[in-house]
């Protein structure tokens, strides 16, 4: 068996009816090339079917009472797991992304393994939409980028048969008597957990009272510390989402101008484009707000490897996003000091410690904590966790198959957390930048003016770069 990883165990025990963990690719190919359900459906069993990603279902403890396990279904339910839709008439973009949030919106069936593959045709352009909806337990974007060869080729001639997918490991099945014993060690083994946990925040302290008093802190942001907005709710199970694209080539002028990294311009066109949301609903605040930034943890033991699945290597950092200040120049420049910052919070308190954090209770104790969360919804009584997630996914440069049709563009889903309704996540493909926007519409009315003000916000950080050369 497979024991699920800390942080994987983490989001399964964090999900409710409201917190979706899922997340989803989703590709738009070209019209002119043909992508059937048949062929999709071939490719699910002739390459699906081989990996353990696709085929293992999560098992749990009895009563959650430790992290569970993957275990091999004996037979790869194809069509379980296939689904085909339409776009609603008159088949543009916003009933595109309409579809798609619906499609988000509902849960994996845990009974299954923990992914669904959609096609999705009645574009008006003609175009066929894929979409892979796959849990976060399962996969992080940096695993996304590597078994994203599973359903893309190279070639448009590339051969459906892959002999590199042949032989995967297979999980076989466990008793609960032996998940009971498993269960029973971990719990012997939790005051070594919270003395790690312990050790760890003693290690961090002379650090954390260095960095305290350090020019640092004053750019660095944290949780709790932003206003609420309109982007501040209580989540429910509904989803939208929209999507744009700029051209890389402007992001790498901005890059070089100001001396900033691609996530960096990310923030600051995040942060543009929710001033103008903001400022239009007579809601921009006199302080900035607080992103919440996934980042992937590498170690010199993991193996970016699809018959191992290791799991998720994922930390997060806070970041701001100054709405609060009226220049694009401004705006960057106050994102690069509060990145900076977040990397020496991050360095203090080391890689490990949320993922040792969320390794001390069993999975019940974090599942009531959620359920206790949502009832006395704190979300809307305490200042809120973060405004949005803002999260980027590097992708390859040259053009991606599948099935033979060349694929468009693409966009990554990411899931919404806390109170905030909003994720803007981020892939580049070939020579643009793509920009997908996630939304609860019962917090976030209008996601189609965040993701249409995006390269306005790019277009006024190029021409303050222009200003500087």
């Amino acid at each position: 068996m497979q024991r699920l990883s800390r942080t994987d165990a983490g989001f399964l025990a964090a999900e409710s009816a409201d917190w979706h963990m899922h997340v989803a690719l989703v590709g738009r190919f070209n019209a002119d090339d043909d992508l059937s359900f048949a062929q999709l459906r071939e490719l699910v069993e002739r390459r699906f079917a081989h990996l353990a990603l696709f085929r293992r279902r999560l098992r749990a403890v009895p009563g959650r009472l430790d992290r569970g396990v993957w275990e091999d279904v004996d037979h790869l339910d194809v069509d379980a797991h296939l689904r085909e839709a339409a776009v609603y008439a008159p088949g543009d973009e916003f009933e595109l992304g309409r579809l798609i949030g619906e499609i988000m919106g509902r849960q994996l069936d845990r009974r299954r393994p923990l992914w669904e593959l959609w096609r999705i045709d009645g574009a008006a352009d003609g175009r066929v939409t894929v979409l892979l909806k796959i849990h976060h337990a399962c996969i992080d974007g940096l695993h996304g980028a590597e078994f994203a060869q599973v359903i893309f080729d190279l070639t448009a001639n590339a051969p459906m048969e892959r002999v590199d997918f042949v032989g995967q490991p297979e999980y076989a099945r466990v008793s609960n008597r032996a998940l009971l014993g498993q269960a029973a060690v971990s719990f012997a083994k939790m005051p070594l957990r919270m003395g790690k946990v312990a050790l760890d925040v003693a290690a961090a302290a002379p650090r954390l009272a260095k960095f305290a008093v350090s020019a640092e802190r004053h750019d660095a942001v944290l949780p709790f510390e932003g206003p609420r907005t309109p982007l501040n709710g209580h989540l429910t199970p509904h989803r939208d989402f929209a999507f744009t694209s700029v051209p890389l080539s402007l992001v790498d002028e901005v890059r070089g101008a100001f001396g900033a990294s691609l996530n960096d311009v990310v923030l600051a066109m995040a942060a543009g484009a929710l001033r103008d949301y903001l400022r239009v609903r007579h809601a921009l605040p006199t302080s900035g707000l607080v992103a919440a930034v996934p980042m992937a943890i590498r170690r010199e033991d993991h193996r970016a490897d699809p018959d191992a699945v290791p799991g998720n290597l994922l930390s997060a950092m806070g970041a701001a996003l100054p709405v609060h200040l009226d220049g694009p120049g401004d705006r960057i420049r106050a994102v690069q000091a509060s990145t900076r910052a977040a990397r020496r919070v991050h360095q203090v308190f080391g890689d490990d410690l949320l993922a040792d954090l969320l390794a001390v209770p069993p999975p019940v104790v974090i599942e009531g904590a959620v359920r206790l969360y949502d009832a006395l919804a704190l979300d809307e009584r305490l200042r809120p966790v973060f405004a949005a997630v803002v999260s980027n996914v590097p992708g390859p440069p040259v053009p991606l198959f599948c099935c033979g049709a060349r694929l468009d563009d693409g966009y990554l889903i990411g899931p919404l957390l806390a109170g905030a309704g909003l994720n803007l996540t981020v892939l580049s493909y070939r020579d643009s930048l793509s920009l997908g926007v996630v939304s609860c519409p019962d917090v976030v009315d209008d996601h189609w003016t965040i993701a249409r003000a995006l390269p306005e916000a790019l277009d006024d950080l190029v021409a303050a770069a222009r200003d500087i050369l």
